[in-house]
C-alpha cells in the first residue's frame, strides 16, 4: 500500500492524483464511508479477467443509516 499526501483539494483532485501515480492494471475506490463485503475485489477481478472486453465493473449499493 502507498500513502500519498497532498493539500486538501476535494475528492476529484485526490482521485485524479491517485490515478496519476497508480502502477497496477486495475483501480478501485474505497471511500471513508464505504464498506466492502468479503471477497468484493476478488469477485470483481474474476469478472474483469473472464470478460476482457469489459472496461469496468460496477455494483449496487446498500445504504445504511441515511
Amino acid at each position: 500500500m502507498t500513502v500519498i499526501r497532498q493539500e486538501n483539494a476535494g475528492t476529484p483532485a485526490a482521485r485524479n492524483r491517485g490515478r496519476s501515480v497508480m502502477r497496477g492494471a486495475y483501480l478501485s475506490w474505497l471511500d471513508a464511508d464505504d464498506i466492502w463485503r468479503p471477497n468484493f475485489l476478488e469477485r470483481h477481478l474474476a469478472v474483469l479477467e473472464s470478460e476482457p472486453e469489459l472496461g469496468f465493473v460496477s455494483t449496487s449499493a446498500i445504504v445504511i443509516g441515511t
